[in-house]
């Protein structure tokens, strides 16, 4: 980790490198966050996939028992 290093070798001052991973750890949590979010949309839309996927199929389905009478 390179901001790590930075504050090692005293590139940057101990206040600068808590400032710094403060915002990084809260970007990581944000990411985290819309990370579940997208995953919980995707899994939605794949359920509403499904759905609609046996919806058609009954439709088929009943389409052909009407033909076949």
């Amino acid at each position: 980790m390179a901001l790590y290093e930075d504050k090692a070798l005293g590139k940057i001052t101990e206040q600068r490198y808590v400032s710094m991973m403060a915002k990084f750890d809260e970007e990581q949590l944000t990411l985290a966050v819309k990370a579940e979010n997208i995953q919980k949309e995707l899994d939605t839309v794949r359920q509403q996939s499904m759905n609609a996927s046996l919806f058609a199929e009954t439709v088929r389905k009943y389409i052909d028992l009407i033909i076949s009478k």
